[in-house]
């Protein structure tokens, strides 16, 4: 019965939204782009969306998530709960778990994604790196979907496959990425409710950043009740944004 069901369902894939086909179609595969720092970036199977800026794909992760996100945070502490949203390739976490072996601080990294890239394909992406974060980055992929492990000892990751209106942690976090698809693509994403949500998952002096600095985002995250910080953003992009929970 459930071949059946694929057979009909794919005769006309337009009809569907990007989740429904996935869901039904999980062999999906993105593809590869090199971007213009000669780092690649991913372009999401059914949203047809790049992961990254097509202007420096790891040049952008380390100057919005980085700079202006893990090193911000880390000033004043050195055990942060972290959270992103929107996993993709991984390149955000592989960054984050770097900065915390190097740097000595402890980081509990939290994902909700609703679709994640499978090891075999992780494998064919290159960022141009040492062997061992050629090993580490692997090592984030073949990571088991629910199962929080200790990845080194200054990196613990949990991935979790939830949709973000269903997710509902326990905890709160000291810092989130927010890097969810265009606000063209995924609107519900970047609503007033979507920035109210993230504000609640914050600790009461948490921080979220993220690529997009549109006005109407901003708009929705002061609404929310963050501090809204414009920053100098990386090549061919004017600023990136800083919410501040007081």
């Amino acid at each position: 019965m459930r071949s059946i069901l694929w057979v009909h369902l794919f005769l006309d894939c337009s009809s569907l939204s990007p989740e429904l086909t996935l869901i039904l179609n999980p062999s999906l595969e993105p593809a590869l782009l090199t971007t213009a720092d000669g780092s690649p970036t991913l372009v999401h199977p059914t949203l047809h969306q790049t992961y990254h800026s097509l202007h420096g794909a790891l040049t952008e992760s380390k100057i919005v998530f980085i700079k202006y996100g893990l090193e911000f945070v880390a000033q004043s502490k050195s055990h942060i709960h972290l959270l992103e949203m929107g996993f993709g390739s991984g390149l955000n976490a592989l960054l984050s778990w770097m900065y915390a072996n190097e740097n000595g601080i402890t980081i509990d990294y939290t994902a909700v994604d609703t679709y994640y890239i499978t090891a075999k394909f992780a494998d064919k992406i290159d960022y141009q790196i040492t062997n061992t974060d050629i090993i580490q980055f692997n090592e984030l992929h073949k990571l088991e979907i629910g199962v929080k492990k200790m990845m080194s000892n200054h990196f613990n990751l949990l991935k979790i496959e939830d949709d973000w209106n269903e997710f509902a942690p326990k905890e709160k976090f000291d810092l989130i990425y927010f890097d969810a698809f265009s606000p063209e693509s995924q609107p519900e994403l970047w609503s007033i409710d979507s920035m109210a949500k993230c504000y609640t998952l914050l600790k009461s002096d948490g921080v979220l950043v993220t690529y997009c600095a549109k006005g109407q985002v901003k708009r929705n995250l002061k609404a929310a009740g963050f501090i809204v910080d414009a920053l100098p953003g990386p090549p061919r992009k004017r600023e990136v944004t800083r919410a501040r929970k007081i």
